[in-house]
């Protein structure tokens, strides 16, 4: 699904709408924190002997590198996530372009999220937000224990979402993959390291899973490099006369995205020597991924070091120089691939390097009861974000129709009548049993299918949920076709324009707006409200929410509210 046409990113309605929605979660997540540090403090201490075996040490540093280095990542990522371009931007922004290549059943699944973002683009972007800043703040002050391995697998479980329904798999079925622009998708790393955390601590006491981090990593660095060698994909080949190579275009784009001068030198600089030595700067990438590669596969401690540094600063080059820091102009939401690559390098050696010779020594107890004590109040805190998170993405996902927030975005107001029909005839008595509201439209062309995909769509919104409405549409044109509880009006053009006058001066409405007007009459024939909505495409969101708008007023007629 596009992105809503005819709204910017930075609409005014709906960040501020977005960022209301986030500073109100953020006052329910602080009060319910303080509740759930206080209960941290009384029983925490209590379950400290319940710790797993081996928590009355020290916890292995690999191990902390890789919990507080991708608790760091989704804590960044989680702010990046509270954009104002985030709620309207990121679909035609990130998600579309990231999935356009793809296979149709690739984007058939990432339509499925990028729907629910683009019906309710409030509710779901502010729980992106809350599900990774909790991430964060959950790998972060859980460090020992079972809090610490459910962090781990709740990251896997959230990074494999992601990868999904957000990166489309990281490309991964798509022309082009290079490593050099992120494939395989960041997240997928993320998804790497949130099972190294949820491994028993056990696994970290021998170098054993230092060296498989390694090889893993090496195995991939390969083969990323044989895709990068491949002839036809357009990687040899800087500026040419059929038009710039795939990374020097790629690398081109970054240049126009809004950075600081200085990382825009950079990468300017880079494109520049990419122009002019396209060859010579792929097979430098190809020849230090495979030697790379190769080398961690064998991990050799007499060259380990080198070679892990080696392979970050690979990385890091990468991340500046192509991948612009993955953040920089447009919609960012996370720093790319690199840094998670360079994180789990780390980790590796360090696993390998940093293994004790015997068991570390015991930890006081009162230390162990304070890391308790800080385990339970993080991993309470992150729960609650989570659910604050996650249960208003399930209510959207369970949604199909779209916010109304959408349609006042669009300028769709509600105006408050209170006055008789200037025509009597047109009265709640011309449905069929007398006694639900009746909605009055004036159909100003021939082609005027918003109009009537907005009443077609508010009412089954309202039959839904046991509620009904009338229907009265006048025009000019050839009637159209009329469902249930539909009256269809046969005007002659002055009498059009002599009626929608007449019930225009009721709302102030003496011109006819951009939109649509819809008249909501009380079964008595009293005008109660006057809906005037903003121009939509047929069958687009804005329909959707416009219904969804029209029905909550015909609810309220019904009321008598």
């Amino acid at each position: 699904m596009a992105g809503v046409a005819g709204l910017s990113v930075t609409n005014h309605t709906v960040v501020g709408a977005f960022d209301h929605e986030l500073v109100i979660q953020a006052g329910v997540i602080a009060s319910l924190a303080i509740i759930a540090c206080l209960v941290a403090v009384a029983v925490a201490g209590r379950g400290a002997s319940n710790e797993d075996s081996g928590d009355s040490g020290a916890e292995p540093v690999a191990r902390r590198v890789v919990r507080v280095g991708f608790g760091l990542v989704w804590l960044v990522d989680g702010i990046l996530q509270a954009q104002s371009a985030m709620p309207l931007g990121m679909i035609p922004q990130v998600v579309q372009p990231a999935s356009s290549s793809s296979p149709s059943w690739v984007q058939h699944l990432v339509n499925v999220t990028a729907t629910m973002w683009t019906l309710h683009p409030v509710s779901v972007p502010a729980s992106a937000v809350w599900i990774q800043i909790g991430l964060g703040v959950w790998l972060l002050g859980a460090r020992r224990g079972e809090w610490s391995r459910m962090a781990g697998w709740t990251s896997l479980a959230w990074g494999l979402f992601v990868w999904v329904f957000g990166e489309a798999f990281g490309g991964l079925f798509a022309p082009g993959l290079s490593w050099l622009t992120g494939a395989p998708g960041g997240v997928l790393f993320y998804c790497a390291a949130g099972v190294l955390v949820a491994l028993p601590e056990r696994h970290w006491e021998s170098a054993r899973l230092g060296r498989v981090v390694l090889a893993t990593l090496g195995g991939f660095f390969m083969v990323m490099a044989a895709l990068q060698a491949w002839p036809g994909r357009g990687y040899w080949r800087g500026a040419g006369t059929h038009g710039p190579g795939t990374l020097l275009g790629a690398v081109q784009a970054m240049t126009t995205t809004p950075q600081p001068s200085a990382l825009r030198s950079l990468v300017t600089g880079f494109a520049a020597v990419d122009s002019a030595h396209g060859w010579a700067v792929n097979l430098v990438v190809v020849v230090a991924l495979g030697v790379i590669g190769a080398l961690l596969v064998r991990a050799r401690p007499s060259w380990l070091r080198v070679v892990v540094v080696a392979g970050v600063l690979l990385c890091l080059a990468d991340w500046v120089l192509v991948q612009d820091m993955g953040f920089w102009g447009g919609v960012g939401t996370d720093p790319n691939s690199m840094i998670p690559t360079a994180l789990l390098l780390v980790t590796g050696y360090l696993a390998v390097s940093s293994v004790p010779a015997t068991r570390p020594a015991v930890v006081p107890q009162r230390r162990v009861a304070r890391g308790a004590r800080v385990s339970w109040a993080a991993s309470l805190v992150a729960l609650i974000m989570l659910v604050v998170g996650v249960v208003p993405a399930l209510a959207a996902a369970a949604d199909p129709r779209a916010s109304t927030i959408l349609a006042r975005a669009e300028g769709a107001t509600v105006a408050a009548l209170d006055a008789p029909s200037p025509w009597p005839g047109w009265s709640g008595a011309t449905g069929p049993s007398g006694s639900e509201p009746t909605v009055v439209t004036f159909l100003g062309s021939c082609d005027a299918r918003s109009d009537l995909a907005t009443l077609r769509a508010a009412q089954r919104d309202l039959m839904a949920s046991g509620d009904a409405m009338s229907v009265t549409v006048a025009t000019a044109c050839a009637a159209p076709q009329a469902p249930a509880r539909w009256r269809v009006a046969r005007l002659t053009p002055v009498e059009l324009r002599r009626w929608r006058a007449a019930f225009g001066q009721l709302s102030g409405l003496t011109s006819r707006p951009r939109g649509d007007v819809y008249y909501v009459l009380a079964p008595d024939g009293q005008v109660c409200d006057a809906l005037v909505t903003g121009a939509a495409p047929v069958g687009g969101p804005l329909v959707s929410s416009n219904a969804v708008e029209l029905a909550g007023v015909v609810r309220r007629v019904a009321l008598g509210l």
